[in-house]
């Protein structure tokens, strides 16, 4: 027989895990412009900019960066727990013939998530190669990702209530936001670096910042998946180990 110990909303925690990179955002950016402008802006090729790229906002200054490492360190715990517990439900409600993707979406989380913080751990000034590569790896993944839960969701047998309906659709539109935007850095990008353009890195940078919100935005809908959900800790009467379970609501 187990005796729970601890009972929390899962979707009060997802609200909590998703606020931590975006508050953090929010402040790397606004403090890079208020206080390191002319240094976060500044380009290769010196030309007009008015907005710094994620990595120089997150990456190349203080206190900034350890702001940013922290809030994305400390909700990396919830957001593994939190892929475990979409398998555990796609799993739960999907038909025999799609129980498969449940495996897949919960590699490509995973993948997603540690290269989230290997990018942040490892700022583009103190090794750009690494941080190149785990930038792109996150990116491909979160776009695959958020696609497959986009397949996923709809072909749930149990979920048909308002908050599924809801959590469709905002998976949907931050899905397209991603993709559109991908497009938009990867055109920008390139013409930043092949012709210098004015403000064309401005471009670039406001639809990396789309990126991430989006992408936050995508993994706030955890709200409405687990909404009336519990994670429960507790422990067996012999067996003093911490057990984790989640409480699934139709």
């Amino acid at each position: 027989m187990s005796r729970v110990l601890i009972t929390y909303s899962a979707s009060r925690i997802a609200l909590y895990v998703v606020s931590l990179p975006l508050l953090s955002f929010i402040f790397c950016v606004m403090y890079s412009l208020m206080f390191s402008f002319k240094e976060s802006t500044e380009t290769h090729c010196k030309v007009a900019n008015l907005l710094p790229s994620i990595s120089a906002a997150i990456g190349s200054f203080s206190p900034q960066k350890y702001v940013w490492r922290t809030g994305i360190g400390i909700h990396s715990a919830p957001r593994y727990v939190y892929a475990w517990m979409y398998r555990s439900l796609h799993c739960n409600d999907l038909p025999a013939q799609y129980r498969y993707l449940a495996d897949l979406a919960f590699v490509l989380e995973i993948i997603e998530d540690t290269c989230l913080l290997g990018l942040t751990m490892v700022s583009s000034s103190e090794n750009y190669p690494i941080h190149e590569r785990c930038f792109i790896t996150f990116l491909l993944t979160a776009i695959l990702y958020m696609c497959l839960c986009a397949f996923i969701l709809p072909r749930l047998q149990q979920r048909r209530g308002p908050n599924h309906r809801k959590s469709l659709a905002i998976k949907r539109k931050a899905t397209w936001t991603t993709l559109i935007c991908s497009i938009v850095c990867a055109i920008t990008f390139y013409r930043h670096n092949s012709h210098c353009e004015p403000y064309m890195y401005t471009a670039f940078a406001l639809a990396e910042y789309l990126i991430v919100l989006s992408n936050i935005v995508f993994h706030g809908t955890a709200y409405y998946d687990f909404y009336g959900a519990n994670i429960v800790v507790g422990c067996g009467d012999e067996d003093t180990s911490l057990l984790l379970k989640r409480q699934a609501v139709s």
